[in-house]
This record gives C-alpha cells, sequence and structure tokens, in this order.
C-alpha cells in the first residue's frame, strides 16, 4: 500500500505536467494569433508556420488527454 508521501508526489508531478501542458498551448496559440497578423511573411510562409503551430497544439492536446487518464487512474491507485 502506498503512503501519503506517494500520493503528494505523484500529485506533484501531475500538477506540474498540467502547469507545463496549458503554459505551451497558450504560447502556441499566442504564435498563431501573431502569425495571422503578420505582414512580413508570404503566404505560403504564414500556412507552413500555421500548419506546424497546429500540428503542435493538436499534440499538446492529446497529451492533454493522456495525463487526464493517469490523473484518473492515479486518483483511482490512492483511494
Amino acid at each position: 500500500m502506498e503512503g501519503t508521501g506517494d500520493k503528494h508526489i505523484v500529485s506533484e508531478v501531475l500538477r506540474e505536467q498540467k502547469e507545463r501542458l496549458a503554459g505551451e498551448a497558450k504560447v502556441i496559440s499566442e504564435n498563431l494569433s501573431k502569425l495571422k497578423a503578420d505582414k512580413s511573411l508570404t503566404d505560403e510562409e504564414r500556412k507552413a508556420q500555421i500548419d506546424y503551430n497546429t500540428e503542435q497544439y493538436n499534440k499538446l492536446i492529446g497529451a492533454g488527454s493522456k495525463w487526464k487518464e493517469k490523473s484518473k487512474e492515479e486518483e483511482q491507485r490512492f483511494k
């Protein structure tokens, strides 16, 4: 049986992962907004950058879903 110390460590790691994912998603979202307004890029360059940032954002969404599942599993483990 895991002790409360283990529960605290797992909770802390999961919280840090959630904060990191949220921070990364915010940066990507801001980048997308800036790219749409950037007049120094050609349409082709802008599209490539937007596609790349969108792909990265979608990966973060997937990681967020996995984090949510892991969080639920850990919560059940310590009940």
